[in-house]
């Protein structure tokens, strides 16, 4: 639960949470979902970038990796 100063009322008259926690915690996850989200559209939106990682995820995929002993 987050807490602010403005909260002391609403916490003294024996409510969990105020109006601003909420509003505070929403608004906070989805700015991060909307940048989130804002990023793989710039990543899927570069075509050579996307070609270039299916090219490695290939290349990864079939590599044979043996232990150093």
């Amino acid at each position: 639960m987050l807490f602010r100063r403005d909260c002391g009322a609403a916490l003294a008259a024996g409510r969990q949470t105020c109006k601003s926690e909420v509003v505070a915690f929403l608004s906070w996850s989805f700015n991060f979902l909307y940048l989130f989200l804002n990023f793989i559209k710039q990543l899927f939106a570069d075509k050579s970038f996307v070609r270039a990682l299916i090219v490695f995820s290939g290349i990864f995929e079939y590599a044979q990796i043996k232990p150093i002993r």
